[in-house]
């Protein structure tokens, strides 16, 4: 039996991301993925994003600065750790501003989740 890969969702903002990451869960699960309450222990963390809310944008790219070094760590360990951002964040910095660096994977939970 292959050990089953561990999910972190973080949801920002409005109600309708607390159904959205449930409903995100839900997917992943007949993928093979566990929720887990730390991102640090998680093979895929997804960041639910909620554009309404103040300081948005600024909130998930301190997480992500966070999380790097949590990827940093899980790969010098020998485990490959998923960053992806999903919700309206990711939708309205994808139309407004051009890639940053390590966000090749936002809002593409499905893809992700075929491919991790």
């Amino acid at each position: 039996m292959t050990t089953p890969r561990k999910l972190h969702i973080k949801s920002y903002g409005c109600q309708m991301n607390v159904y959205d990451a449930q409903r995100m869960v839900d997917t992943l699960a007949g993928e093979g993925f566990v929720e887990t309450a730390s991102a640090e222990d998680a093979d895929l963390v997804i960041l639910n994003t909620c554009h309404i809310r103040e300081k948005a944008s600024e909130k998930v790219y301190s997480e992500l600065g966070r999380l790097r070094v949590a990827k940093d760590e899980a790969a010098r360990a020998g485990r490959e750790m998923k960053i992806a951002v999903a919700g309206c964040v990711a939708q309205a910095e994808g139309r407004d501003h051009p890639p940053r660096p390590d966000r090749r994977h936002r809002g593409r939970t499905a893809e992700l989740s075929s491919s991790a």
